[in-house]
């Protein structure tokens, strides 16, 4: 059986709303940029995606996110730029009275 497909449109033919997808790539770096761009252009909807992360708005598994294709997005991890601020310390004495 010969598995070899002229583009990534034509691989995904078969493809129908409420698939399960799982992706790869770290970040923005190794994705499947022109699946996704298929997927997108297809139209299918109701996606499960299991990824490392969701990309960005215009970039990577996003661009489905964005135009509310994915209904469940699991992933690893969904940090962009900073990890979130470490909560303030309380006084001593605000400790003492709790």
């Amino acid at each position: 059986m010969n598995k070899v497909v002229a583009n990534a449109d034509e691989a995904i033919r078969d493809m129908q709303d409420g698939a399960v997808i799982m992706s790869g790539g770290f970040g923005l770096c190794g994705n499947p940029e022109n699946l996704i761009k298929a997927i997108h252009r297809k139209g299918v909807k109701n996606l499960t995606i299991i990824s490392n992360n969701c990309g960005t708005t215009d970039k990577g598994l996003g661009v489905l996110l964005q135009s509310r294709q994915v209904r469940k997005m699991i992933a690893s991890a969904w940090a962009v730029s900073s990890p979130p601020p470490v909560p303030a310390r309380r006084s001593r004495k605000a400790r003492r009275a709790a």
